[in-house]
């Protein structure tokens, strides 16, 4: 719920824009150790996110980076089978659906193997739904306007304000993570 006061507008229209915010990455530690720093465990990755490990070597070493879907029961897709071992790989989760158990695996050609926990992929935009104004009504001094999010990796809603019938939403009344 959000409480607005007095903006010196004649009339406003109000548009909710709802996004999440993706959270990932992680710790390291010192080159000499090859540790996978990225996805970290408990991350939500959507769109094109970097898979990223200490690199092992500086002279051609390759990496096999594997992708689980099933909390490390089974690796069944490979994303690459023998890349550069140089410390990242991207990985396009648009292609993959929508999950709370992914792990990687990344095995060095030196046979170091290095793997995360699980992982959430999320590529379904939040619902928001306005319940409060629900249009054509005109807002004092102080209006209350609330709202639903619906997802299962909530992130922020920004709430927005129009002063020309919904051609620019200029005013950012608040933003507020659900």
């Amino acid at each position: 719920m959000l409480k607005l006061d007095a903006l010196n507008l004649r009339s406003v229209s109000l548009l909710v824009v709802a996004f999440l915010t993706a959270c990932g990455g992680g710790g390291g530690s010192s080159p000499s150790t090859p540790t996978l720093t990225a996805p970290s465990t408990g991350a939500v990755w959507g769109g094109t996110r970097s898979i990223v490990w200490t690199a092992n070597t500086t002279d051609g070493g390759t990496a096999q980076v594997l992708l689980s879907d099933d909390g490390g029961a089974t690796f069944g897709t490979v994303l690459a089978s023998a890349t550069p071992d140089n410390g990242v790989l991207p990985l396009d989760t648009s292609v993959f659906g929508d999950g709370t158990e992914y792990r990687v695996r990344v095995v060095l050609s030196n046979g170091t193997v290095l793997a995360s926990g699980d992982f959430a992929v999320d590529n379904t935009a939040p619902v928001t739904v306005l319940t409060s104004p629900m249009g054509s009504e005109i807002l004092g001094l102080s209006s209350i306007i609330t709202w639903t999010t619906t997802d299962v990796h909530p992130g922020t809603v920004e709430l927005r304000l129009s002063s020309d019938d919904g051609g620019n939403y200029d005013y950012v009344v608040a933003a507020a993570t659900t």
